[in-house]
């Protein structure tokens, strides 16, 4: 984890590396060797994208990237054999380090990175005789991103360093974590922030307490105090004190404070673990990049501590503010971000499009591009929007149309100064629930009238009805879930489709029913013929073949000798006339 941080520029973004020198680098997931402590199921990865690392299930598929080590072997340079690349050494025992003099007369100063061989992370062991032989205990925290490094005081051009190797515990000793979270943040330039102490041990059982310093760099940060400290520290001492003996092996942290808690019963915190210690507070009085690191005042009978520090960039930030994000309302699921920004100290900042992303998984571990359809017209999407000292702003159209539904986080990165910031907006890509017709069950009807009421039901969520791509005839009250339709029948078949769509256009599925306008004959005032015979066959008006035996027939037989005629005579009113009536209107 360590070692692919040390490749990292937390200037850079997507990838956040120099790509000059690390091609082909994807800003993806990468994994690393170190297992989240505090989940044994999970492994560390760190996201080339922005340099943030999370704690990854080991049943998934991420990036590696394969990393050299060793040392160069030139000629007339110093040349390390022991510790040999991917040794383990043990905290307490002896380590042999040997290499080959070349030549070189004088002394030679051998130091030990911990930190991959980062600058500024070597820490010197000893000066000695450039011999080829020097015995060092082996102390300090634990690593497994070790680097050694040999320099001729009289020749530093010849020097040589070699890696990566291992130190680690005695097994017979058990660890005491305290991890500082978040581990790598980035904060603003005057901006108060907080670290926070977890604690958990390797064997998960309680203990007889834990003393703690925390180290940081009096020139950047400014520790301001403690908030919910763990229940009732031995010592709680908030007053800053200098690091004259360097407890923490970092020359860059000057001051530390001290928590300590304490028990004789070993049941020390008396709750499950993993557990916080304390919320640590600080403001960035300067810019740069500083630690706050762990060292251990005390830790209980056979534990070693075990530290987990963090690296704090403090930064100018460009007076971003985002003035308003909002939802079209048209169903594009296009969002306006209109923002608003001055650069500091008269310096332009600039915010490309490619460089805002958008996460929509639980803890924001996976980030997708923002994709720009246009921007203010004096600027391409493409070509970056710039913030002078003058101020300005801009509005951002940005195509959400195939984000799902639900919360995202939209971060905003610049070019030319490590500053970022987030914002959390919720996108409405749902559409609302099918409107319900409860007229006749919502079931198809017949009619004779030529005008229809229909009422239903619709979503809570619902701006507005329309009832075949119009809201006329309509009554609805936004909120109420009800509706009525009024409208007019034409003469036969009559559809009516309802759909509803909410305060961001988005439109649910139709219902659709259909309602028929029967038409209504008028009294015929025609004679009926008598055809004369008694085998014709009638459809309504019209005479039709007459069926083979045995089939099916649904017409009139005219076989009035089987069949013998029955009907009553009515006149144009359709009043009754006697059966011996020479003239009617119908029968």
């Amino acid at each position: 984890r360590q070692e692919l941080r040390s490749i990292l520029d937390y200037q850079r973004f997507d990838p956040a590396l120099d790509a000059s020198y690390f091609t082909n680098a994807l800003s993806e997931y990468y994994w690393t060797s170190t297992t989240d402590i505090l989940n044994p199921i999970k492994t560390w990865g760190v996201n080339f994208s922005n340099g943030s690392d999370t704690s990854l299930r080991k049943s998934d598929e991420y990036m590696i990237r394969a990393v050299r080590g060793g040392q160069l072997l030139l000629e007339d340079h110093l040349l390390i054999l022991q510790p040999g690349q991917a040794s383990f050494w043990t905290i307490g025992e002896n380590m042999p380090i040997s290499w080959e003099p070349a030549g070189i007369t004088g002394n030679v100063i051998i130091s030990l990175s911990r930190d991959g061989g980062k600058e500024g992370t070597f820490e010197t062991i000893a000066e000695t005789q450039n011999n080829g032989i020097f015995n060092w205990q082996v102390t300090g925290d634990i690593s497994v991103n070790c680097v050694m490094k040999i320099v001729p005081i009289d020749a530093p051009d010849k020097a040589t360093h070699q890696g990566l190797f291992t130190i680690q515990t005695d097994s017979g000793y058990q660890f005491q974590n305290v991890i500082l979270s978040p581990d790598t943040p980035t904060v603003s330039h005057t901006s108060s922030f907080t670290v926070t102490a977890i604690y958990s041990t390797s064997n998960h059982t309680q203990t007889k307490g834990i003393g703690v310093r925390f180290h940081y760099d009096s020139s950047i940060f400014q520790f301001t105090g403690y908030e919910n400290v763990f229940l009732s520290p031995t010592i709680n001492d908030p007053t800053p004190k200098f690091d004259t003996d360097n407890t923490d092996n970092d020359s860059s942290t000057d001051l530390y404070v001290v928590l300590s808690w304490a028990s004789l019963a070993q049941d020390w915190p008396a709750v499950a673990l993993p557990v916080k210690l304390a919320d640590l507070k600080f403001t960035a009085i300067d810019t740069g990049q500083g630690n706050v690191n762990v060292s251990f005042l005390d830790t209980s009978d056979d534990y070693t501590g075990k530290a987990g520090n963090s690296i704090i960039t403090s930064t100018i930030a460009t007076d971003l503010q985002i003035e308003s994000i909002s939802q079209r309302t048209d169903g594009s699921g296009f969002l306006d971000i209109v923002f608003i920004g001055t650069a500091s100290q008269s310096i332009t900042a600039t915010w490309l499009s490619d460089a805002c992303i958008y996460s929509s998984s639980p803890d924001y571990s996976t980030y997708t591009p923002v994709i720009f359809e246009t921007s203010d017209p004096a600027h391409n999407a493409n070509s970056g929007l710039t913030f002078s000292s003058e101020g300005k702003r801009y509005t951002a159209v940005v195509n959400a149309s195939e984000w799902m539904y639900g919360q995202y986080k939209l971060q905003l990165a610049f070019t030319n100064e490590i500053a970022a910031m987030s914002e959390k907006i919720t996108i409405d890509n749902l559409p609302p629930e099918m409107p319900i017709i409860l007229t006749n069950e919502g079931k198809n009807f017949s009619t004779l009238d030529t005008a229809v009421v229909l009422t239903g039901t619709c979503d809570l969520q619902t701006k507005n009805i329309h009832m075949n791509a119009s809201d006329e005839g309509l009554t609805f009250t936004e909120g109420s879930g009800v509706w009525e339709y009024s409208g007019s029948l034409q003469e036969g078949i009559n559809a009516f489709v309802v759909k509803a769509v909410d305060s961001f256009g988005n439109a649910s599925y139709s219902y659709t029913l259909i309602v028929t306008n029967l038409p209504i004959f008028e009294p015929c005032s025609c004679r009926i013929q008598d055809s004369g015979t008694t085998e014709k066959c009638f459809d309504n008006d019209d005479e039709v073949p007459c069926p083979n035996p045995g089939e099916p027939f649904y017409g009139q037989a005219g076989n009035y000798t089987i069949n013998e005629m029955s009907f009553t005579k009515l006149d144009d009113k359709g009043n009754d006339l006697p059966d011996d009536a020479e003239n009617w209107a119908m029968v």
